[in-house]
């Protein structure tokens, strides 16, 4: 689990460059925000397409509070495995 902290109208980039398959399947990326996890009441949109990269714009008017964000990678083997991982922003705190 990572720990950042951000501020109101900040740009948080993340990255799962460097997930690797053991037997070298093809990955797929999912992020996204778990607002059940935190305590941070407002909506975080994970701009993220079918790459490791994703960046999460916090809101002008954002109030203080944790945020959860889930990324989910996933391989394209039979079964398909996935691997987890969180990343707690804590918003508007110094």
């Amino acid at each position: 689990m990572a720990h950042l902290k951000a501020q109101p109208r900040e740009r948080i980039r993340l990255s799962a460059a460097g997930s690797t398959h053991p037997d070298s399947h093809a990955l797929t990326y999912k992020c996204y925000h778990y607002p059940e996890a935190g305590t941070f009441r407002g909506t975080l949109t994970v701009q993220t397409g079918d790459s490791p990269d994703a960046q999460i714009d916090i809101p002008p008017d954002a109030r203080p509070g944790t945020a959860h964000i889930i990324l989910e990678v996933k391989d394209n083997g039979n079964p398909s495995l996935w691997s987890y991982r969180c990343v707690i922003i804590d918003i508007g705190n110094p």
